[in-house]
């Protein structure tokens, strides 16, 4: 009875954020690093403050800014999560990169992501998400358009 009721606020916790349209990029052997993206839907204002997978020795949470006319890659500490709202991370945007891969992500396979979310009441939770590898033919359909194919050329250091 003990375990059910230390389980059950993190499970509560867990419904108040949302994830869909998980994916990251397929990569090439040699190639260290690839992006994730996802969509996300809080009920009650909350902070995505990070994500690990087993597959990568370091995630990290990024944003891709205009700066004097040149697109940029900047880390983020945390990302807001406003209540009702869905935030998207997209090619050209809001995206965790995937470094220090420790092995080639082929389309179709699956990435696990362990996200990281902060409710509004400071508690930490962790949400399991399983990401589809997309090849970067299928991640650069109209849908996601041009900034799709431009960050396949994006190198991270």
């Amino acid at each position: 009875m003990l375990a059910a009721l230390v389980v059950a606020p993190t499970l509560a916790l867990a419904q108040q954020v949302a994830v869909s349209a998980a994916w990251v990029r397929s990569t090439v052997a040699g190639q260290g690093a690839a992006a994730a993206y996802l969509e996300l839907t809080a009920r009650e204002p909350a902070r995505l403050v990070g994500a690990s997978t087993p597959l990568a020795g370091a995630t990290e949470l990024h944003q891709m800014v205009m700066d004097g006319g040149v697109m940029k890659m900047r880390p983020l500490p945390f990302l807001e999560l406003p209540a009702g709202k869905t935030v998207v991370l997209r090619p050209g945007s809001y995206h965790f990169m995937l470094l220090e891969l420790k092995q080639v992500l082929r389309a179709g396979e699956q990435v696990p992501l362990s996200l990281r979310i902060e409710g509004h009441d400071k508690q930490r939770f962790t949400l399991d998400v399983r990401a589809e590898v997309r090849g970067v033919a299928a991640a650069s359909s109209p849908a996601s358009g041009k900034a799709a194919t431009d960050h396949a050329h994006h190198m991270h250091h």
